[in-house]
């Protein structure tokens, strides 16, 4: 339980970074472009090492749950945790990953966490389709007020 406690800490701490209108650094591609590799891998490694352990921790409370009907709500998140799962991608691929998503002048304004899971869902094989789908939300985000 205490996981899950800190779990929900971790992600309520991402929710409000994600709300803030006028966050005092924005992790977006510009910042990303003033890193050096070694930044890069290290911010990726870490990154990728706390999502990868929250979505496992956050399996491991929903298989604990024995409810008989599973609300559409809980289901959606279930579906959702895999995105955070980033076991099998190298901080390297995913750094390579992230420069190339931001070469793109109209990426630029995305937070480095959607670029990330982004990257992620292009190594892991989404369809293009959805992966179009997810890139023109995310711009229409980052150019949100």
């Amino acid at each position: 339980m205490r996981r899950f406690l800190v779990l929900i800490g971790v992600m309520s701490c991402l929710a409000t970074t994600f709300g803030q209108e006028k966050p005092l650094l924005r992790l977006d591609g510009y910042w990303w472009a003033r890193q050096d590799q070694a930044n890069k891998v290290t911010f990726a490694f870490g990154f990728a090492a706390g999502a990868t352990e929250s979505s496992a921790e956050a399996k491991e409370f929903f298989s604990l749950l024995h409810c008989k009907e599973e609300t559409q709500k809980v289901a959606n998140l279930k579906s959702h945790l895999d995105d955070w799962n980033f076991s099998s991608i190298a901080a390297p691929q995913l750094v390579e990953g992230v420069d190339e998503f931001y070469r793109d002048f109209r990426n630029k304004g995305i937070h480095v966490v959607r670029a990330m899971l982004y990257v992620s869902a292009q190594i892991r094989g989404v369809p293009s389709d959805e992966l179009a789908h997810r890139l023109d939300g995310l711009r229409k985000l980052a150019a949100e007020p």
